[in-house]
């Protein structure tokens, strides 16, 4: 896709933060054991949604190296309710939030991963911008 929709791309956006952010309150309303049984089902949930996405997409290549991105889910998806149980669903959020925030920043500042390395105009302001993120 080479054209860029600004509306789409919100919109898109703000549907994935509500629908990611809403995925594990249902957790808290049972019996969740370990935890094992719900990744499992988080798992296949999430398989679901990406064999209907790519049969949406007339089936692009896979990438396999794009898999190890979902082996790591997977991984922190296990913990979750162990996580949540331990130490609260909102400490955990926070917590997940403010590594991903700053891994993020870390990829595109560093060029991580075989990522485009982006210098900020400022890097003072850059450094401040994310803290100011973290923290709030």
């Amino acid at each position: 896709m080479s054209e860029q929709n600004t509306p789409v791309g919100l919109v898109s956006a703000t549907l994935a933060t509500v629908l990611y952010g809403s995925c594990y309150v249902p957790v808290r309303w049972f019996e969740a054991g370990d935890g094992m049984y719900f990744q499992w089902l988080m798992c296949i949930g999430q398989l679901l949604a990406g064999v209907a996405e790519l049969s949406l997409t007339d089936w692009p290549p896979i990438y396999p190296l794009g898999m190890f991105g979902g082996m790591f889910f997977a991984i922190g998806n296990s913990l979750t309710v162990t996580i949540m149980d331990g130490i609260g669903m909102a400490v955990g959020s926070l917590l997940w939030n403010t590594v991903t925030c700053i891994v993020g920043w870390a990829v595109s500042r560093f060029g991580l991963f075989g990522s485009t390395k982006k210098e900020p105009y400022d890097n003072v302001m850059n450094i401040i911008g994310v803290i100011v993120v973290c923290v709030g």
